[in-house]
């Protein structure tokens, strides 16, 4: 009896990871996925900086970084502050599942700046 619940119970692991696994896969390998991810990351990011923010397309694995593409970073009055045709990010994926943001990378390419 015992060894027919413990192979249930990885049986019941095995799907659940496969599971997430799969919706990982979706949410980066489909456009609606990468739209979904871009609102929201946008979202979030709008309530650490004062002003907006604009995503054009979401790339990469998400699970250990992510690359982003078209970043525009907006003043409360709307102006542009500054355009970074892409950013690639790492991280530790279990900072993330603890609840910490840690970034172990940062790669800005061709970042234009506009201070007034």
């Amino acid at each position: 009896m015992v060894r027919h619940s413990l192979a249930a119970a990885l049986w019941l692991v095995a799907g659940l990871l496969a599971s997430f696994l799969g919706a990982l896969s979706a949410l980066v390998g489909t456009g609606a996925g990468r739209r979904l991810l871009g609102r929201v990351a946008t979202s979030e990011l709008g309530q650490v900086v004062d002003g907006s923010v604009e995503i054009g397309d979401i790339r990469g694995p998400l699970l250990t970084g992510i690359t982003l593409r078209d970043v525009k970073l907006f003043d409360p009055d709307t102006t542009l502050v500054a355009a970074l045709p892409r950013v690639d990010a790492s991280y530790n994926p279990f900072d993330c599942a603890a609840g910490r943001v840690l970034l172990l990378e940062l790669e800005l390419l061709e970042p234009t700046t506009h201070v007034v």
